[in-house]
């Protein structure tokens, strides 16, 4: 490997001796160096130094070709489609039409496209037009336009692009505006938005970089250019080289203005940012908003390693920026992105910033999303110890009282206020008595439960903690006489506050279950009663009786919630049992009216296991009169799995079984309800049927309706002589689907019965082939040789070859 001596110096003076494999390209050598001299690589500006003119003259000529290479590999995203889609605009978006417009400055003067016959309008040195047939003319041959694009570079050198072209280019974007970004162009055309990339490094290159290469003015430095090989600048390895290295944000600025710039790019800013924070921290704040989780996670870094060890004046600027560029969460309602990773950027800038506190405590009750919440509320923990309790409590009243807007996290909120009223607990007391009206009545008593929690075991008692909690107590109480939402959260933390008031509280949230209302609350606030309160009991069980209406008003999850609460308050197996089957009957009327399973299906399979009454079974066979096939299947695989649930309990499957045949002979029900009932008794049936159900199913597999008697004939096994005759008369039906289900029903006993030859004369296929597998038993292979025979030639080929597969069996 041959390497070159090189010393880098930077600006502050520092230098750094190294050996340059002289293979790399510039680039390659500045990621290596970029850890020593702490500038990321993409930020460095190499200048080889200490050269004399002549070599300064061949150095920027070899580099001319390396700078077009630099800029050309940014339209490696340019595809042919991409092209031809915009060409077929007769009239384009406007955004559209103003790129290629602007691209139609640039490359009207293109060698490359008069050569192959492209010839644009032109007057002096612009376009005489810039009309869309004009820039379609422009891309007529999709690989030219390419190449012209990919050739600009050397266009300039050659004099071919003026500097009227371009400040008719820029004068267009500058009426555009923001409207000519990456991000806006992307969304009309994937073309327009390489293209509008491109054109902003184009003309950076032709204001800055192309002014180099012409300078006329003696010098003794020139500049390393990225994709250049190293071996152009270090030409002789027994030279020691010298070259200087600052860094520029420059080239940071431009790609982070793209839709989905390189990684590096931030992480560049956590290097370099504190050295320009008042356009590094609002670009951050950008990424803190988007989107992917990298990008989120990378802009909270870059952040922390910026100003967080930076000195205090730096972070808390630093701070007052990324708090005016980040949105107030408030504004969020939730549907932005996650917002962990800048509550972790202001809280590592802030610690000691009030506004910072204010956006944890908004964060507490803006996002949906519980990972947001959590993230807040350990934040706050963290944080509120470093600011006045007052202050504090004044800041999370404003929150959990608004004025106009509602409390969407109350849980995160009650915590962090029972954080702060540990500090000081009259002051919390004191906040929750000016908030007794109505509509904060919940809130008020379930503040007031939170903090008395958190204050149990903190020693030293205040003076007035006593008397002002009488005072809300007394407030509390009185609320319960009020009829309102609030009564249920109020009667929850009552006890908290003051234990003797038990009995009142239960008795209120008693009666809140008898009135016709959202029950949630008085469900969940049901927590604070004691196990074996028989008032509780009874208004549990009387609350579950009436399950079927609690279904179509409020949905499965307040029945299982009130069912959950009522097992853990009882063990009376008894209470459990009627309240058991009035849940299960419930559940299955809901059920057959909806066929939805998944909310309750798996919950009436497990409560199964205890037991089914009759009354379940018939009201989810009410589910088979549906029309929907999908419905009535739901319902059937939910009645089987309920009547085998209970392992070893034939009696539990002997209802169900009994429950099948109403419907089955019920003359009201629809034919595909029978069918149903038919289809579900025969996957059940595994012992003996009882005669009654025997003489049912013979009385349906005499019927005219060929679905029925073929449901039916299923249902019947070779298990008495009735039912063998009834299965062998099928087998002379005029419908090949009741045929097949009697010879499938017959084949069960896997016994030999001499009316499989006749069903080989079949003229059905699928009823001669099933024949065919029964004969796995017969005895006389003489016999069975002489029946196979025939089959030999039959016209079905599936037929042919069950008989191959008989054939060494017989003679």
């Amino acid at each position: 490997m041959a390497t070159a001596t090189v010393t880098i110096e930077k600006i502050t003076g520092e230098s750094y001796q190294c050996a340059v494999d002289v293979g790399d390209i510039v680039q390659i050598f500045k990621s290596k160096i970029a850890d020593q001299v702490q500038i990321p690589a993409m930020c460095q500006r190499l200048t080889l130094m200490d050269q004399d003119e002549g070599r300064v003259a061949q150095l920027r000529e070899l580099s001319k070709e390396f700078v077009g290479k630099n800029l050309a590999r940014l339209l490696e995203k340019v595809k042919r489609p991409d092209i031809q889609e915009i060409k077929a605009f007769m009239n384009p978006p406007r955004l559209c039409r103003a790129c290629l417009q602007v691209v139609l400055y640039l490359m009207v003067g293109s060698p490359m496209l008069r050569e192959r016959g492209i010839r644009l309008e032109r007057k002096g040195t612009l376009p005489a037009r810039t009309e869309w047939d004009q820039c379609v003319r422009m891309m007529a041959n999709p690989d030219l336009f390419i190449a012209a694009l990919q050739n600009w570079a050397s266009d300039v050198f050659t004099g071919d692009v003026s500097e009227e072209q371009v400040a008719a280019a820029e004068s267009c974007i500058q009426q555009l505006g923001q409207d000519f970004s990456e991000r806006m162009m992307m969304r009309m055309s994937a073309l327009c938005g390489v293209l509008v990339v491109w054109v902003s490094q184009a003309l950076k290159f032709y204001r800055q970089d192309y002014p180099r290469f012409i300078s006329s003015a003696p010098a003794s430095y020139v500049e390393m250019e990225d994709l250049a090989p190293a071996s152009v600048y270090f030409e002789d390895l027994s030279v020691s080289y010298k070259v200087s290295v600052v860094s520029d944000l420059e080239p940071v600025w431009a790609v982070l203005a793209n839709s989905f710039p390189p990684p590096e790019a931030i992480d560049a800013l956590g290097v370099l940012g504190s050295k320009c924070a008042e356009r590094a921290v609002p670009v951050l704040a950008k990424f803190l908003d988007r989107d992917k989780e990298e990008f989120r996670q990378r802009a909270a870094e870059a952040l922390r390693q910026a100003f967080v060890s930076a000195d205090e004046v730096m972070r808390k600027s630093a701070c007052e920026l990324l708090l005016e560029a980040l949105e107030p969460f408030g504004r969020q309602d939730g549907r932005g992105p996650p917002r962990q990773e800048a509550l972790q950027a202001l809280a590592s800038l802030g610690p000691e910033n009030l506004q910072v506190l204010e956006r944890i405590i908004s964060a507490l009750n803006t996002s949906f999303r519980p990972g947001d919440r959590g993230e807040a509320l350990e934040h706050f923990k963290r944080l509120e110890s470093n600011f006045e309790a007052n202050e504090v409590m004044e800041r999370l009243e404003g929150a959990m009282f608004p004025v106009h807007e509602h409390v969407r996290s109350l849980g995160a909120l009650l915590e962090a206020f029972a954080v702060c009223s540990r500090r000081n607990y009259i002051s919390a007391l004191r906040c929750l008595l000016r908030h007794l009206e109505p509509k904060d009545l919940a809130l008020s008593a379930a503040a007031a439960g939170a903090a008395k929690r958190a204050q149990k075991g903190e020693e030293g008692a205040v003076d007035g903690v006593a008397e002002t909690e009488v005072k809300l107590v007394a407030a509390l109480k009185a609320a319960l006489q009020l009829k309102g939402p609030h009564v249920a959260l109020v009667a929850r933390h009552l006890p908290t506050l003051e234990p003797a008031s038990y009995s009142e509280a239960v008795a209120a949230l008693c009666q809140q279950l008898q009135r016709n209302v959202d029950h949630q609350d008085a469900i969940e606030s049901l927590c604070v009663a004691k196990v074996g309160d028989e008032d509780v009991i009874r208004a549990l069980s009387s609350f579950l009786q009436k399950g079927r209406a609690v279904l179509r008003k409020e949905g499965h999850s307040r029945l299982k919630a009130a069912w959950e609460e009522l097992k853990r308050v009882t063990v009376d197996t008894e209470v459990l049992g009627r309240a058991s089957a009035d849940v299960m009957f419930a559940l299955c009327s809901r059920l057959a009216e909806t066929g939805e399973r998944v909310s309750c299906g798996k919950d009436l399979v497990a409560m199964a296991a205890d037991g089914v009454e009759e009354r379940a079974f018939a009201a989810l066979a009410h589910g088979f009169c549906l029309s929907l096939p999908e419905q009535r299947k739901s319902c059937m695989n939910i009645y089987k799995r309920m009547a085998t649930a209970r392992k070893g309990d034939e009696d539990q499957r002997a209802r169900a079984i009994q429950v099948l045949l109403k419907v089955a002979v019920d003359e009201d029900s629809f034919q595909w309800t029978k069918v149903s009932a038919l289809t579900v008794l025969g996957d059940l049936q595994k012992e003996d049927l009882q005669e009654e159900v025997v003489a049912g199913l013979l009385k349906l597999s005499e019927l005219t309706d060929v679905a029925l008697r073929c449901a039916a004939v299923r249902c019947l096994r070779p298990r008495s002589e009735a039912q063998v005759l009834a299965l062998e008369k099928a087998l002379q039906d005029t419908d090949v689907s009741v045929r097949l289900a009697a010879l499938q029903s017959l084949g069960q006993d896997n016994s030999f019965r001499e009316v499989y030859f006749r069903c080989l004369q079949d003229e059905a296929s699928e009823v001669v082939q099933k024949a065919l597998e029964l004969m796995e038993n017969a005895p006389n292979a003489e016999e069975l040789g002489r029946h196979l025979l025939p089959l030999l030639h039959h016209g079905d080929w599936q037929v042919r070859a069950a008989v191959a597969r008989q054939c060494p069996r017989s003679k």
